[in-house]
Protein backbone atom coordinates (compact mmCIF):
# COMPACT_ATOMS: atom_id res chain seq x y z
CA UNK A 1 0.00 0.00 0.00
CA UNK A 2 2.72 2.41 0.70
CA UNK A 3 3.83 2.50 -3.04
CA UNK A 4 0.55 2.69 -4.06
CA UNK A 5 -0.18 5.92 -2.50
CA UNK A 6 3.41 7.47 -3.24
CA UNK A 7 2.06 10.02 -6.06
CA UNK A 8 -0.92 10.84 -3.09
CA UNK A 9 1.23 11.61 -0.62
CA UNK A 10 3.98 13.73 -3.23
CA UNK A 11 0.58 15.72 -4.02
CA UNK A 12 -0.42 15.96 -0.55
CA UNK A 13 3.26 16.85 0.86
CA UNK A 14 3.86 19.81 -2.39
CA UNK A 15 0.45 21.48 -1.80
CA UNK A 16 0.90 21.50 2.04
CA UNK A 17 4.18 23.38 1.80
CA UNK A 18 3.22 25.62 -0.80
CA UNK A 19 -0.42 26.37 1.35
CA UNK A 20 1.67 27.10 4.68
CA UNK A 21 4.39 29.18 3.03
CA UNK A 22 1.36 31.79 1.48
CA UNK A 23 -0.74 31.40 5.05
CA UNK A 24 2.69 32.28 6.54
CA UNK A 25 3.39 35.48 4.72
CA UNK A 26 0.16 36.63 5.10
CA UNK A 27 0.16 36.09 9.12
CA UNK A 28 3.42 38.27 8.84
CA UNK A 29 1.99 40.76 7.06
CA UNK A 30 -1.04 41.00 9.16
CA UNK A 31 -1.71 43.62 11.75
CA UNK A 32 -1.80 41.35 15.21
CA UNK A 33 -0.02 41.40 18.06
CA UNK A 34 3.31 39.81 18.13
CA UNK A 35 1.67 36.67 20.22
CA UNK A 36 -1.48 35.88 18.44
CA UNK A 37 0.23 36.41 15.32
CA UNK A 38 3.42 33.73 16.44
CA UNK A 39 0.06 31.15 17.66
CA UNK A 40 -1.49 31.74 14.59
CA UNK A 41 1.62 30.88 12.75
CA UNK A 42 2.76 27.87 15.69
CA UNK A 43 -0.67 26.17 15.11
CA UNK A 44 -0.50 26.34 11.64
CA UNK A 45 3.08 24.41 11.44
CA UNK A 46 1.99 22.19 14.40
CA UNK A 47 -1.46 21.42 14.02
CA UNK A 48 -2.35 17.92 14.50
CA UNK A 49 -4.06 17.62 11.25
CA UNK A 50 -1.36 18.33 9.17
CA UNK A 51 0.13 14.75 8.75
CA UNK A 52 -2.85 12.89 7.39
CA UNK A 53 -5.03 15.54 5.50
CA UNK A 54 -6.66 15.77 2.19
CA UNK A 55 -8.59 18.39 2.47
CA UNK A 56 -5.55 21.02 1.38
CA UNK A 57 -5.56 19.27 -1.88
CA UNK A 58 -9.61 18.83 -2.59
CA UNK A 59 -10.03 22.56 -3.71
CA UNK A 60 -6.74 22.17 -6.43
CA UNK A 61 -7.97 18.93 -7.60
CA UNK A 62 -11.85 20.22 -7.70
CA UNK A 63 -10.53 22.20 -9.69
CA UNK A 64 -8.35 20.53 -12.11
CA UNK A 65 -11.04 17.64 -12.16
CA UNK A 66 -12.69 19.99 -13.87
CA UNK A 67 -10.97 21.12 -16.37
CA UNK A 68 -8.53 24.45 -14.11
CA UNK A 69 -4.89 24.28 -14.78
CA UNK A 70 -3.47 27.47 -13.21
CA UNK A 71 -2.35 26.79 -9.71
CA UNK A 72 -1.56 30.50 -9.04
CA UNK A 73 -5.02 30.89 -10.17
CA UNK A 74 -6.10 28.64 -7.29
CA UNK A 75 -3.58 28.65 -4.22
CA UNK A 76 -5.24 31.53 -2.46
CA UNK A 77 -8.23 29.79 -2.89
CA UNK A 78 -6.15 26.56 -1.25
CA UNK A 79 -4.96 28.74 1.27
CA UNK A 80 -8.40 30.28 2.01
CA UNK A 81 -9.81 27.52 2.31
CA UNK A 82 -7.18 25.86 4.44
CA UNK A 83 -7.66 28.69 7.01
CA UNK A 84 -11.02 28.58 7.42
CA UNK A 85 -11.23 25.10 8.36
CA UNK A 86 -8.15 24.98 10.17
CA UNK A 87 -10.35 27.79 12.43
CA UNK A 88 -12.84 24.89 13.78
CA UNK A 89 -9.64 23.08 15.02
CA UNK A 90 -8.81 25.32 18.05
CA UNK A 91 -12.34 25.09 19.71
CA UNK A 92 -13.12 21.54 18.71
CA UNK A 93 -9.98 20.57 20.86
CA UNK A 94 -10.79 21.79 23.66
CA UNK A 95 -14.63 20.03 23.59
CA UNK A 96 -13.18 17.13 21.89
CA UNK A 97 -10.95 16.69 25.12
CA UNK A 98 -7.86 16.32 22.79
CA UNK A 99 -5.83 18.37 24.83
CA UNK A 100 -7.73 17.85 28.18
CA UNK A 101 -4.66 16.30 30.55
CA UNK A 102 -2.72 19.78 29.53
CA UNK A 103 -5.46 21.57 32.06
CA UNK A 104 -3.69 21.70 35.61
CA UNK A 105 -6.16 23.95 36.89
CA UNK A 106 -9.04 26.15 35.81
CA UNK A 107 -7.07 29.21 35.44
CA UNK A 108 -5.13 27.49 32.78
CA UNK A 109 -8.23 26.17 31.24
CA UNK A 110 -9.68 29.55 30.94
CA UNK A 111 -6.31 30.92 29.35
CA UNK A 112 -6.49 28.23 26.97
CA UNK A 113 -9.77 28.71 26.02
CA UNK A 114 -9.36 32.68 25.71
CA UNK A 115 -6.29 31.86 23.29
CA UNK A 116 -8.64 29.37 21.39
CA UNK A 117 -11.40 31.46 20.75
CA UNK A 118 -9.11 33.72 19.49
CA UNK A 119 -7.43 31.92 16.98
CA UNK A 120 -10.35 30.45 15.40
CA UNK A 121 -12.14 33.88 15.16
CA UNK A 122 -8.94 35.41 13.38
CA UNK A 123 -7.69 32.17 11.31
CA UNK A 124 -11.72 32.16 9.74
CA UNK A 125 -11.67 35.74 9.35
CA UNK A 126 -8.28 36.00 7.73
CA UNK A 127 -9.69 32.93 5.51
CA UNK A 128 -12.75 34.77 4.22
CA UNK A 129 -10.35 38.06 3.38
CA UNK A 130 -8.24 36.07 1.31
CA UNK A 131 -10.98 34.55 -0.71
CA UNK A 132 -12.49 38.03 -1.22
CA UNK A 133 -9.66 39.88 -2.40
CA UNK A 134 -8.40 37.17 -5.03
CA UNK A 135 -12.06 36.41 -5.60
CA UNK A 136 -14.25 38.80 -4.98
CA UNK A 137 -15.14 40.07 -8.65
CA UNK A 138 -16.03 36.58 -9.54
CA UNK A 139 -19.58 35.64 -10.83
CA UNK A 140 -19.47 32.68 -8.55
CA UNK A 141 -17.77 34.43 -5.53
CA UNK A 142 -21.58 35.23 -3.76
CA UNK A 143 -21.65 30.99 -4.38
CA UNK A 144 -18.89 30.44 -2.78
CA UNK A 145 -19.35 32.76 -0.02
CA UNK A 146 -23.07 31.03 0.59
CA UNK A 147 -21.56 27.72 0.60
CA UNK A 148 -18.81 28.90 3.19
CA UNK A 149 -20.99 30.83 5.10
CA UNK A 150 -23.56 27.81 5.19
CA UNK A 151 -20.56 24.81 6.16
CA UNK A 152 -19.85 27.39 9.16
CA UNK A 153 -22.80 27.06 10.51
CA UNK A 154 -23.43 23.35 10.35
CA UNK A 155 -19.63 23.11 11.82
CA UNK A 156 -20.29 25.28 14.73
CA UNK A 157 -23.69 23.42 15.10
CA UNK A 158 -21.93 20.30 15.20
CA UNK A 159 -20.18 21.14 18.65
CA UNK A 160 -24.01 21.11 20.37
CA UNK A 161 -25.08 17.78 18.29
CA UNK A 162 -21.55 16.77 19.54
CA UNK A 163 -22.41 17.08 23.06
CA UNK A 164 -26.04 15.73 22.77
CA UNK A 165 -24.95 12.28 21.01
CA UNK A 166 -22.41 11.69 23.64
CA UNK A 167 -23.53 13.14 27.40
CA UNK A 168 -27.14 13.09 26.70
CA UNK A 169 -28.58 9.64 25.63
CA UNK A 170 -28.02 6.12 26.50
CA UNK A 171 -26.07 4.41 24.21
CA UNK A 172 -28.34 1.78 23.73
CA UNK A 173 -30.53 4.49 22.04
CA UNK A 174 -28.19 5.41 19.10
CA UNK A 175 -28.03 4.04 15.81
CA UNK A 176 -25.54 4.29 13.27
CA UNK A 177 -27.50 6.06 11.36
CA UNK A 178 -27.75 8.50 14.45
CA UNK A 179 -23.80 8.73 14.35
CA UNK A 180 -23.72 9.23 10.41
CA UNK A 181 -25.96 11.99 10.55
CA UNK A 182 -23.40 13.77 13.41
CA UNK A 183 -20.13 12.70 10.78
CA UNK A 184 -22.67 14.78 8.09
CA UNK A 185 -22.44 17.89 10.31
CA UNK A 186 -18.99 17.81 11.32
CA UNK A 187 -15.87 15.72 9.25
CA UNK A 188 -18.24 15.29 5.94
CA UNK A 189 -18.65 18.86 5.57
CA UNK A 190 -15.21 19.62 5.69
CA UNK A 191 -14.61 17.33 2.61
CA UNK A 192 -16.96 18.63 0.86
CA UNK A 193 -16.81 21.88 1.03
CA UNK A 194 -13.26 22.63 -0.45
CA UNK A 195 -13.81 20.17 -2.98
CA UNK A 196 -17.24 22.60 -4.20
CA UNK A 197 -15.11 25.48 -3.60
CA UNK A 198 -12.53 24.33 -6.48
CA UNK A 199 -15.25 23.41 -9.11
CA UNK A 200 -17.19 26.61 -8.42
CA UNK A 201 -13.57 28.18 -9.15
CA UNK A 202 -13.30 26.00 -12.34
CA UNK A 203 -16.94 27.36 -13.40
CA UNK A 204 -19.35 24.31 -12.72
CA UNK A 205 -22.78 24.32 -12.78
CA UNK A 206 -25.63 23.61 -10.50
CA UNK A 207 -25.64 19.75 -11.09
CA UNK A 208 -21.99 18.85 -11.14
CA UNK A 209 -21.55 20.74 -7.84
CA UNK A 210 -24.34 18.52 -6.36
CA UNK A 211 -22.32 15.84 -7.34
CA UNK A 212 -19.30 17.02 -6.31
CA UNK A 213 -20.94 17.87 -2.59
CA UNK A 214 -22.16 14.29 -2.34
CA UNK A 215 -19.64 13.13 -3.38
CA UNK A 216 -17.20 14.76 -0.62
CA UNK A 217 -20.08 13.89 2.08
CA UNK A 218 -19.60 9.89 1.27
CA UNK A 219 -15.52 10.21 1.51
CA UNK A 220 -16.18 11.90 4.73
CA UNK A 221 -17.94 9.26 6.39
CA UNK A 222 -14.78 7.10 5.27
CA UNK A 223 -12.88 9.45 6.42
CA UNK A 224 -13.86 9.48 10.23
CA UNK A 225 -14.54 5.95 10.47
CA UNK A 226 -11.26 5.16 9.48
CA UNK A 227 -10.04 8.22 12.66
CA UNK A 228 -12.38 6.35 14.70
CA UNK A 229 -10.57 2.95 14.44
CA UNK A 230 -7.21 5.21 14.25
CA UNK A 231 -7.99 6.09 17.93
CA UNK A 232 -7.74 2.61 18.99
CA UNK A 233 -5.02 1.39 16.77
CA UNK A 234 -2.55 3.90 15.73
CA UNK A 235 -3.57 7.73 17.54
CA UNK A 236 -0.46 8.54 16.45
CA UNK A 237 -1.98 9.12 12.74
CA UNK A 238 -4.50 11.62 13.91
CA UNK A 239 -2.49 13.53 16.65
CA UNK A 240 -5.31 12.69 19.37
CA UNK A 241 -4.42 10.99 22.91
CA UNK A 242 -4.43 6.75 22.74
CA UNK A 243 -7.96 5.68 23.46
CA UNK A 244 -8.89 9.25 24.14
CA UNK A 245 -12.80 8.72 22.26
CA UNK A 246 -12.64 5.76 25.05
CA UNK A 247 -11.44 7.68 27.98
CA UNK A 248 -13.44 10.70 26.87
CA UNK A 249 -16.76 8.13 26.62
CA UNK A 250 -17.41 9.39 23.05
CA UNK A 251 -19.91 7.25 21.06
CA UNK A 252 -17.67 6.71 17.59
CA UNK A 253 -18.19 4.23 15.26
CA UNK A 254 -16.33 1.16 16.94
CA UNK A 255 -17.49 1.34 20.11
CA UNK A 256 -21.22 1.57 18.74
CA UNK A 257 -20.59 -0.89 16.16
CA UNK A 258 -19.26 -3.46 18.71
CA UNK A 259 -21.97 -2.44 20.74
CA UNK A 260 -24.49 -3.41 17.93
CA UNK A 261 -23.47 -6.41 17.25
CA UNK A 262 -22.57 -8.03 20.59
CA UNK A 263 -24.51 -10.57 22.51
CA UNK A 264 -26.22 -9.77 25.71
CA UNK A 265 -22.77 -9.77 28.00
CA UNK A 266 -20.94 -7.87 25.42
CA UNK A 267 -23.46 -5.23 25.60
CA UNK A 268 -23.73 -5.54 29.86
CA UNK A 269 -19.71 -5.04 29.29
CA UNK A 270 -19.51 -2.21 27.28
CA UNK A 271 -22.24 -0.12 29.43
CA UNK A 272 -20.35 -1.45 32.34
CA UNK A 273 -16.98 0.37 31.17
CA UNK A 274 -18.95 3.59 29.91
CA UNK A 275 -20.09 3.94 33.63
CA UNK A 276 -16.88 4.07 35.17
CA UNK A 277 -14.77 7.45 35.85
CA UNK A 278 -11.90 6.49 34.16
CA UNK A 279 -11.34 3.15 32.24
CA UNK A 280 -8.87 0.45 33.45
CA UNK A 281 -6.22 -0.97 31.37
CA UNK A 282 -8.17 -4.29 31.39
CA UNK A 283 -11.08 -2.45 30.24
CA UNK A 284 -9.37 -1.19 26.95
CA UNK A 285 -8.02 -4.91 26.05
CA UNK A 286 -11.85 -5.90 26.64
CA UNK A 287 -13.03 -3.10 24.17
CA UNK A 288 -10.15 -3.93 21.76
CA UNK A 289 -11.13 -7.77 21.53
CA UNK A 290 -14.41 -6.66 20.90
CA UNK A 291 -13.58 -4.56 17.69
CA UNK A 292 -11.28 -6.58 16.54
CA UNK A 293 -13.59 -9.33 16.18
CA UNK A 294 -14.04 -11.67 13.40
CA UNK A 295 -18.01 -10.20 13.30
CA UNK A 296 -16.91 -6.78 14.27
CA UNK A 297 -14.50 -6.79 11.15
CA UNK A 298 -17.02 -8.63 8.67
CA UNK A 299 -20.10 -5.86 9.86
CA UNK A 300 -17.60 -3.19 9.12
CA UNK A 301 -16.40 -3.82 5.73
CA UNK A 302 -19.99 -3.81 5.25
CA UNK A 303 -21.05 -0.39 5.68
CA UNK A 304 -17.64 0.88 4.50
CA UNK A 305 -18.51 -0.65 1.21
CA UNK A 306 -21.62 0.65 0.71
CA UNK A 307 -20.32 3.99 1.62
CA UNK A 308 -17.29 3.59 -0.60
CA UNK A 309 -19.83 2.57 -3.65
CA UNK A 310 -21.68 5.58 -3.44
CA UNK A 311 -18.45 7.71 -3.38
CA UNK A 312 -17.06 5.73 -6.04
CA UNK A 313 -20.56 6.02 -7.87
CA UNK A 314 -20.49 10.32 -7.55
CA UNK A 315 -16.77 10.43 -8.43
CA UNK A 316 -17.46 8.51 -11.96
CA UNK A 317 -19.95 11.21 -12.67
CA UNK A 318 -17.00 13.37 -13.20
CA UNK A 319 -14.54 13.89 -15.84
CA UNK A 320 -12.76 10.25 -15.76
CA UNK A 321 -10.27 12.02 -18.42
CA UNK A 322 -8.61 14.30 -16.23
CA UNK A 323 -5.64 13.51 -14.18
CA UNK A 324 -7.22 14.72 -11.09
CA UNK A 325 -9.54 11.77 -11.00
CA UNK A 326 -6.94 9.26 -10.39
CA UNK A 327 -5.99 10.95 -7.01
CA UNK A 328 -9.47 11.81 -6.05
CA UNK A 329 -9.64 7.98 -6.48
CA UNK A 330 -6.73 7.23 -4.30
CA UNK A 331 -8.13 8.87 -1.80
CA UNK A 332 -11.31 7.33 -1.77
CA UNK A 333 -9.29 4.12 -1.64
CA UNK A 334 -6.68 4.94 1.35
CA UNK A 335 -10.12 6.07 3.23
CA UNK A 336 -12.11 3.04 2.37
CA UNK A 337 -8.73 0.68 3.10
CA UNK A 338 -9.08 -0.45 0.08
CA UNK A 339 -5.65 -2.62 -1.04
CA UNK A 340 -6.75 -3.16 -4.64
Amino acid sequence: MTEKYNNLETLRSETSKQVGDFLKKHYKQDTLTPYLKQSALDFIKNCRYRKDDVRVVLTKLGYEINGGKDLDYILPAMASIHSILLGFIPLDDIIDGATKQSFKNPEEFAKKLALAYSLSTKLKESGRNILRENYGNLSNYSKMEKLISESSERLDGSHTLEVNFHRKKLFSEYSISDYINLVDEATSVLIATPFVIGGLLASVDEERGKTMWDYGIEVGRLCQIRDDFLDYINPKITGKLAFADLCEKRKRFPLLLAYKVGNKKGKQRIEEILNKENPLQEDICKVMEMITSKEMKRKTREIVDEIYDRAIKNLKQLPIEQPAYKSLEEITNLFAIKEN
